[in-house]
């Protein structure tokens, strides 16, 4: 997903029926709470939903609800379309390594995050 775009640049498919339809499922699906701090509206943030693998890398994945996860705008912008990190709750059998890296990732963004007083009891 977009997350900067440019003065008077419409991104198009974010306006798109497809688009709205399949975001208000991953909400329904994960609830509004962001899948990686665990941060709600209630905390003041903005909730968004973020496509694990980037649109602009994987346009095919656009509209899969298996692609999508729901984060806060500061997880979502830490993320970018640098990372593909899957945050939802393992529900997936991941192997040790993969285990250990995700919560490797958890860690250090939870501290980058302590540091700018972004935490989950921030708000």
């Amino acid at each position: 997903m977009t997350t900067f775009q440019r003065a008077g640049d419409i991104d198009h498919f974010l306006l798109s029926r497809e688009w709205r339809v399949v975001r208000m499922r991953a909400l329904e699906r994960d609830g509004a709470k962001c899948a990686c701090c665990g941060r709600t509206a209630r905390h003041g943030v903005v909730m968004n939903v973020d496509h694990i693998k980037p649109r602009g890398l994987h346009p095919e994945l656009a509209l899969d609800l298996a692609n999508l996860q729901i984060l806060c705008s500061e997880c979502n912008q830490g993320k970018g379309n640098k990372f593909q990190t899957d945050w939802r709750a393992p529900s997936r059998s991941g192997t040790p390594a993969e285990e250990a890296e995700r919560q490797r990732q958890l860690t250090a963004l939870s501290k980058r995050m302590a540091t700018t007083n972004h935490g989950p009891d921030a708000a």
